[in-house]
């Protein structure tokens, strides 16, 4: 089913979980029963003509079918209408989206990948699959957590000789899937079975709005061709769909022919990034494709990005949620803040995962960070608007306690674009 709002039990509450909007509402058990007659009629009106409540109380059931609304409706950003999905779960700490690298085999050899493997074309990657068993008790302890989000990821994960199975391990927890494809093996069959395991999302990755720029970075001819196929599947099954192209130097120039080419043959949105890391193995290659700090100033003058859009918190506060409400599990059973941090916190061939999330010295000392941890970011007048990274603070900077030399370059060409607005 389409997954627009997400129920959790947490405890004797219910909570509905906003994935557009970001936002949680509890329900006590009177809101659980509107809840439920809402679900059966279908509209807010039909509620408040069919439930019956006193006089006296009137007034404030009104009130909350108002607040009610304005939560469920998924095409508006209000936080005022729910708390914010990490601030209640890291109050309930617990994790909020679990990042599941299921394998780390590819059909493409992207040239920017973070796996330095990958990226050769004479080079094939050791298999390696995360077993299903271990996916089967890493979802009860997901489920008795209360977390409602797994991102399934690879590798590219359909070629996980039991990736459906994987799927539908997930699902029957009532957690709900988003799934990074590049849609060479996403077939109508497979498309129309992902729509009975609570996909609330399938995203895809293209580097232009045509095979040229687009193949150029895959390295694989055809390649395009296959991922707009693996597309129009997803949206004939009824798949709700994420398509983000990836701006470099070698396609910056075509961004308006990409919204365009969005719009006109799948009629969505399109997202944009352009963030790298280097690879596994500490290889710089990848920032040979970065957009420059010029370029990054054009792009946030012609979408508005702004220090407001970006705010991320006080003086003292790391925006990023590795470790914090984000979790990863990688195809070999180790858990990391996140999928791209060789940071470890725990094995899953060894321990439980609630264990490892309730008791790594490693996780504590990511939840308990501020910026006053931070080598040389304590002054910083970009701390409001920062998007740290620890992945590149690590890798680039050499210290995952320390700056991080690709965020200090967005945010002074974030200032630079207000500058010149």
């Amino acid at each position: 089913m389409f997954i627009r709002i997400l129920e959790k039990r947490i405890g004797d509450d219910l909570a509905l979980i906003n994935y557009a909007a970001e936002t949680v509402c509890i329900l006590d058990q009177s809101g659980r029963q509107v809840w439920e007659y809402f679900k059966k009629v279908g509209s807010m009106e039909a509620v408040r003509t069919g439930v019956e409540v006193p006089y006296h109380l009137r007034a404030g059931f009104d009130t909350f079918c108002d607040e009610l609304t304005t939560f469920l409706d998924g095409n508006i950003r209000r936080p005022e209408s729910g708390t914010s999905l990490h601030t209640f779960f890291m109050q309930l700490r617990a994790p909020l989206v679990v990042g599941l690298e299921i394998n780390t085999d590819c059909q493409n050899r992207c040239r920017h990948c973070y796996n330095p493997l990958r990226s050769e074309l004479k080079c094939t990657p050791p298999p390696s699959e995360l077993p299903l068993q271990l996916v089967e008790q890493l979802a009860d302890d997901l489920d008795k957590l209360g977390t409602p989000f797994v991102i399934i990821t690879g590798g590219e994960p359909t070629l996980h000789s039991q990736f459906l199975e994987i799927c539908q391990t997930i699902a029957k927890r009532n957690i709900a899937l988003k799934i990074f494809t590049n849609g060479k093996l996403l077939t109508e069959k497979m498309a129309i079975q992902l729509r009975q395991s609570n996909v609330f999302l399938i995203g895809f990755t293209l580097f232009g709005h045509a095979p040229a720029s687009h193949d150029y970075l895959t390295q694989i001819p055809g390649s395009f061709e296959e991922i707009t196929t693996g597309i129009r599947h997803a949206q004939a099954a009824g798949l709700p769909v994420d398509v983000t192209f990836f701006l470099m130097k070698h396609n910056f120039h075509e961004r308006e022919e990409m919204a365009k080419f969005a719009k006109q043959e799948f009629g969505l949105k399109p997202s944009f990034s352009f963030s790298l890391t280097p690879r596994e193995n500490n290889d710089l290659e990848p920032f040979k494709f970065e957009i420059s700090a010029d370029q990054m100033s054009t792009f946030f003058k012609e979408y508005g990005i702004t220090h407001d859009s970006l705010q991320c918190g006080g003086e003292s506060y790391i925006p990023c949620t590795a470790g914090k409400t984000l979790i990863a599990v990688k195809a070999d059973g180790l858990v990391t803040p996140c999928v791209s941090l060789m940071y470890p916190a725990g094995d899953l061939n060894k321990q439980s995962f609630i264990d490892i999330w309730n008791n790594s010295p490693e996780l504590a000392k990511f939840r308990q960070a501020g910026i006053a941890l931070i080598d040389g970011c304590n002054q910083c007048e970009m701390n409001s608007f920062c998007l740290r990274c620890y992945v590149n603070a690590s890798m680039l900077g050499g210290n995952v306690w320390g700056k991080d030399p690709h965020a200090c370059k967005v945010s002074t060409a974030l200032q630079k674009s207000k500058r010149n607005a």
